[in-house]
């Protein structure tokens, strides 16, 4: 069990620096972690090379998704300052967050669909490289298509919302 003297709407706040000293604690790994993500996110604007290390990191992107919805959401809540008022939580995250436009149309798509995007560059680039129609053209076909599912998903909500 948690500590009582805790109260249970700063326990999530207390997991950001448990988990910071978690990353300077394996600060070599946390090093490296963070250096592929760079190289992921760099092969957009620097056309770095696509290696296992990236493809690999990049997939696991694309599966986390929902996680990352998951976190941007957590870091809604606690950077509006919606947890601090425990009497009405529910309510004031719901309008800060949850229901809130730029959230749901901006924040959930751009989250959910960049992962996407950083596979689809990595497909055409080992294409343009190789030269193999497949797994690389059927691959990115795979990636536009689920680009293109999120986006319309995205939008048919924010369409039958406006109704």
């Amino acid at each position: 069990d948690f500590p009582a003297w805790v109260p249970a709407p700063f326990i999530p706040m207390l997991l950001i620096p448990i988990t910071l000293v978690w990353a300077l604690w394996n600060c070599a790994s946390t090093w490296r972690v963070l250096l592929t993500l760079y190289e992921v996110i760099a092969l957009l604007w620097l056309g770095g090379e696509v290696n296992f290390l990236t493809a690999f990191v990049a997939d696991v992107m694309t599966s986390m998704a929902k996680v990352f919805v998951d976190l941007a959401y957590t870091s809604c809540v606690l950077f509006t300052g919606s947890w601090i008022h425990a009497d009405s939580v529910d309510e004031l995250t719901q309008t800060n967050c949850a229901k809130n436009y730029y959230f749901k149309n901006v924040a959930k798509v751009l989250v959910t669909v960049l992962p996407l995007y950083f596979r689809f560059l990595q497909n055409i680039k080992l294409y343009r490289k190789y030269g193999k129609p497949f797994p690389f053209l059927a691959n990115t076909m795979k990636y536009l298509v689920s680009i293109a599912v999120s986006l319309f998903s995205s939008l048919h909500k924010a369409a039958s919302n406006n109704d």
